[in-house]
């Protein structure tokens, strides 16, 4: 049974195949693809900011903004709701993946993420 971490584990990986070969995806491809979105459904309230990241960041490195609208949806909410316990690494990533998407919608997250940075940095310098 898949979990969170296997469904966006799988989602990275669909990223970087596809990457590499830049090619469209092929029926296989597409059809994990819509066995992936159903299980990170069921699976989002599980989601950890890594997840979440990660599943992003394989959306957007796919071009699936439009394809994949009511999963981004589900992510940027999951993602508003866990932002403070974001890394700086998955911050970085959730930006990157929110603005090569253009959504422009997701102004408050990305307002709260931009916040989430400025606090790890503080707390970075301060442990110097």
């Amino acid at each position: 049974d898949f979990n969170n971490v296997n469904v966006a584990t799988a989602f990275t990986k669909l990223a970087k195949l596809h990457r590499q070969t830049k090619a469209k995806l092929t029926p296989t491809e597409a059809q994990a693809l819509v066995q992936l979105t159903a299980r990170a459904s069921l699976r989002m309230n599980d989601f950890k900011p890594q997840e979440v990241a990660n599943t992003l960041w394989a959306l957007a490195t796919m071009g699936l903004a439009a394809e994949e609208g009511k999963l981004i949806q589900a992510l940027t909410t999951r993602a508003s709701k866990i932002v403070g316990e974001f890394n700086a690494l998955e911050v970085d990533n959730t930006l990157w993946a929110l603005r090569k998407m253009g959504l422009e919608t997701e102004e408050t997250l990305e307002q709260e993420l931009a916040e989430r940075a400025k606090e790890l940095k503080e707390a970075k310098q301060k442990a110097a």
